[in-house]
């Protein structure tokens, strides 16, 4: 190369060179770096007699020569700060990025060992830190506080590599003190956070994208008595209520899908093992990219407020109940009552014209089967009135176990033979004040259906009989619950192993012509119903498809019996004479039981409602005895009564009604009713009733 013409004239010049750098240039064409000696050896005339030249490969030095003016240039030019110490700690060299972070020129800053730039606090663990991780390998990684010179402090992260060929240590630092400050703050913001979750009254929670908790508060393992180890990850759901963790988990899936709420109403157990209900809600907390990073939530305890919802539904549900049942009630009594008007008519006159006809006459078998389907007229109306609570009830104080014992064959031959009748009755049994025919009615219906269920297998029914005390919020689970207060109850519970009822049976099972049997009329439950509510009593059903069910009667235990009207009837002959003063707003009434009237030898008067009655009275007429009909237009029966006994307080009044006689006992108690007739009534039963209020023993 060129450059070797200059080294061969500065040889010849000065006769040696040594080191001087040339290029050679190869035949290839490739151009090596090289050293250049050379030595010319010069005769004793000064003439030039030879020259010793050797050139060596310097390429690998001409590199590095590179690589450190590379070096330097980035040394210099560096964000980070760079130094290098010798093996005292003196800085041998900083960069300009050194100065810039500590305020220090370079001549102050390799004054001094860099040990005393750091904060005092972590002189002592900075050396150690270095001394360990040199035994370690060779590089080192660590962070402390620099002592800047305007006097504030820096946090440093350094790295460093001690080179033992030079003795001397490279390293880089970064100013971490923003990020310092962010993670203290976010330290502080945890700290703050922990402390109000602790201190809130709601369970909270923290849990991953994936769903993995993270944290929880001491509320959590307060109530479920679960350990923090076990309820962090996935172990979330453990105290959900069983039936709740389908619900809990189809919701958290919706929420992270869709980035939405998550909220639900759920039962937890707690530690004892009760469950409450919890209003669970959580929000997904995201970054600047829009990534969730966390989903933060709370517990609430909604436990009295959710009692007192459901306890508000199940009154609303138990209201529109009883209200269906009312109007039910209030119908199938109006039809039965209207119905019973009628029969009279039909069984008055069948009676009055067979009594008129010879024992022989062809005539009499005819009016005979007229009665007899009038009287099964009859009983469905007392059916339909025992629906709506109004049946004739004969009250007495009965013992359940005596009905049922007299009842055990009769209900044996009723039920099919397949069918085995168990009797588990409670000795000592409190009495009830009842009617006894119609809690027959119901041992009855109940025992059918039970065979019913049953069907063609085999099974057992089992009566069992006894008393409890009854709190109120006990009673207010029942089927039939009218008018029940808190006490002593004693119960009547049927139970089979038949087929069961659905949910949607059970809810309908009271309404009146509603069957399950394909040649029902609907009336026998309905009448169980009615009988139940009309003796202040409830029911109770259990019941599961094909497991059996179980239905319990509660009426309420009694120590002492009512009084009672008197119903006893007479065959003994009557010739009655005197006025009758007949109320009544139906003509078909009014006819027929005067015509009963006049067969047994009375004059009668006849009024179409109270108003008219009381004119009639006022006028003068001598009267015996007044039948007084409880409905009626304008001035009903009951303010009739009143008003003819502060006429009168002697007069003879017998009320007539086709609701039941208890009714009318505890309306007119005390005020001194001689006697009560429940319609449809026949000769025979007008004749005793004239008798006892009349012609008295």
């Amino acid at each position: 190369p060129q450059n070797a013409r200059e080294g061969y004239r500065l040889v010849f010049r000065e006769g040696q060179v040594r080191d001087y750098p040339l290029e050679i240039r190869h035949r290839a064409g490739r151009i090596t770096p090289v050293l250049y000696n050379a030595t010319v050896y010069r005769d004793n005339a000064g003439n030039v007699s030879g020259v010793f030249a050797a050139a060596r490969d310097i390429t690998k030095l001409k590199q590095a020569e590179i690589e450190r003016e590379q070096f330097y240039k980035f040394f210099l030019a560096s964000s980070d700060i760079m130094v290098i110490a010798d093996p005292n700690g003196a800085f041998l060299k900083t960069n300009p990025a050194c100065t810039e972070v500590l305020g220090y020129s370079q001549d102050e800053l390799i004054t001094k060992p860099f040990i005393e730039f750091i904060h005092p606090d972590d002189r002592q663990p900075t050396l150690e830190e270095m001394a360990r991780q040199q035994q370690l390998g060779y590089t080192m990684a660590f962070e402390n506080r620099y002592l800047c010179k305007d006097g504030s402090v820096r946090w440093l992260s350094w790295q460093a590599v001690y080179n033992r060929d030079e003795n001397q240590t490279y390293a880089t630092g970064r100013d971490i003190t923003l990020n310092k400050h962010q993670e203290e703050a976010l330290r502080k913001s945890e700290r703050e956070f922990r402390l109000l979750a602790e201190a809130m009254p709601q369970i909270v929670w923290i849990c991953d994208p994936a769903g993995k908790n993270i944290y929880f508060n001491q509320q959590w393992m307060g109530y479920t008595g679960l350990t923090l180890e076990e309820s962090l990850g996935h172990g979330w759901n453990k105290p959900f209520h069983p039936d709740d963790q389908q619900m809990a988990w189809g919701a958290w899936q919706n929420a992270i899908n869709n980035l939405a709420e998550y909220s639900l109403e759920c039962r937890l157990r707690r530690a004892d093992g009760v469950y409450k209900w919890w209003l669970v809600r959580g929000v997904p907390v995201q970054d600047d990219q829009g990534a969730v990073i966390k989903w933060f939530g709370t517990c609430t305890d909604i436990d009295e407020f959710k009692n007192a919802e459901l306890e508000r539904l199940s009154l609303e549900k138990q209201l529109l109940h009883a209200q269906k049942l009312e109007s039910l009630g209030i119908l199938a009594g109006g039809i039965a009552h209207d119905f019973n008007n009628i029969l009279m008519a039909i069984l008055g006159n069948a009676e009055l014209a067979r009594m008129k006809l010879a024992p022989e006459s062809p005539l009499v078998p005819n009016l005979q089967q007229i009665e007899q389907a009038a009287m099964r007229a009859a009983d469905l109306a007392k059916q339909m009135l025992a629906y709506s609570g109004k049946g004739k009830f004969i009250i007495s104080k009965l013992n359940l176990n005596h009905i049922i014992e007299e009842m055990k064959s009769m209900l044996e031959v009723s039920i099919s033979r397949k069918a085995i009748l168990k009797l588990n009755l409670a000795p000592d049994l409190p009495s009830v004040e009842a009617d006894s025919s119609q809690i027959q009615q119901i041992i009855m219906n109940l025992v059918i259906n039970a065979s019913e269920a049953i069907g063609a297998g085999c099974g057992f029914i089992t009566i069992r009989t006894g008393s409890m005390e009854c709190a109120a919020s006990y009673l207010a689970q029942l089927a039939v619950n009218e008018n029940m207060a808190a006490g002593n109850y004693v119960f009547l519970e049927i139970t089979d192993t038949g087929s069961g009822m659905s949910k949607e049976t059970q809810s309908r099972i009271f309404d009146p012509f509603f069957t399950t049997k394909f040649t029902g009329r609907g009336l026998g439950m309905a009448a169980v119903h009615g009988i139940i509510r009309g003796h202040r009593g409830g029911i109770c059903i259990y019941s599961e498809l094909g497991k059996g069910t179980s239905f319990k009667v509660l009426l309420p235990a009694i120590e002492t019996a009512v009084g009672l009207i008197d119903t006893r009837s007479s065959d003994e002959t009557l010739h009655g004479n005197g006025a009758v003063l007949l109320v009544d707003d139906e003509e078909v009434v009014l006819n027929i039981s005067a015509e009963m009237l006049k067969e047994l030898g009375f004059s009668v008067i006849v009024a179409k409602d109270g108003v008219e009655a009381l004119e009639l009275y006022k006028s003068g007429v001598a009267i015996s005895c007044v039948i007084l009909d409880l409905t009626m237009p304008r001035m009903d029966g009951e303010q009739c009564f009143r008003e003819l006994r502060q006429l009168d307080p002697a007069i003879k009044i017998i009320m007539s009604s086709g609701y039941n006689e208890q009714e009318i006992a505890e309306k007119f108690e005390n005020l001194g009713v001689n006697h009560f007739i429940q319609k449809p009534y026949n000769f025979s039963e007008l004749k005793a009733a004239l008798k006892s209020v009349l012609y008295p023993l």
